[in-house]
């Protein structure tokens, strides 16, 4: 199996990856990052879209800061899909015209989790547009999320783990997805990124290297 990185408008690049890797493993993202940097273009000077004051200019002066270059790629990755939507909308604006009342109506309509991903993704922009003095005020700090509505989680007695590892065999899908959850204690979100790239001389691993 094969990856390729096409930016629209380019040539699809193949990554260069051995045929082991596995998405969103640190090696895959790496080979991402190389396939991204390679087809991107200067942006010229004095177009439209980089007029001084506006959105764009600004998000283009953000994704250059260290700020976002601290990011992880998956996180980079995904707060520039929200932000890349908010540019296509308002990306001639004046960034300073950013108040809370329109980021609001923004919003609007979005899931709870929709508005808190998109909260996350321009934080990181307006503290950029604050520090560079674009815009005085924080307009996000008007800004109301719609409360995520949760319920709480039935814990398993140790006799329905039983009735589970009865059902389902060693070896079955289902096993590994609870043996992983059960023993290696990650999170759900770490667990699902887990994979042979984490055993490292027989012993389970964390990204950083410390054995599980």
């Amino acid at each position: 199996m094969v990856y390729y990185y096409r930016h629209p408008g380019q040539k699809k690049r193949r990554l260069d990856l051995a045929e082991d890797v596995l998405p969103w493993s640190p090696t895959f993202m790496e080979a991402y990052e190389v396939a991204r940097n390679a087809d991107a273009k200067p942006i010229e000077i004095g177009a439209k879209r980089t007029v001084q004051g506006t959105v764009n200019a600004a998000l283009i002066g953000y994704y250059a800061s260290g700020a976002f270059a601290a990011l992880a790629p998956t996180t980079r990755s995904n707060r520039r899909a929200i932000l890349e939507s908010f540019r296509n909308d308002h990306g001639d604006k004046r960034v300073a015209s950013m108040h809370g009342v329109a980021l609001q109506n923004i919003i609007k309509g979005k899931t709870p989790a929709a508005q808190l991903n998109w909260r996350k993704a321009m934080r990181g922009f307006v503290d950029y547009c604050l520090a560079h003095k674009p815009v005085k005020a924080n307009p996000l700090s008007e800004v109301k999320l719609t409360k995520l509505k949760t319920k709480d989680w039935h814990t398993w007695e140790s006799s329905e783990c039983a009735q589970f590892e009865e059902h389902h065999q060693l070896g079955s899908r289902a096993r590994l997805a609870y043996e992983l959850l059960l023993q290696a204690g990650q999170s759900r979100r770490d667990v699902v990124m887990m994979g042979r790239q984490h055993i490292r001389n027989g012993i389970m691993t964390t990204e950083d290297g410390c054995a599980i």
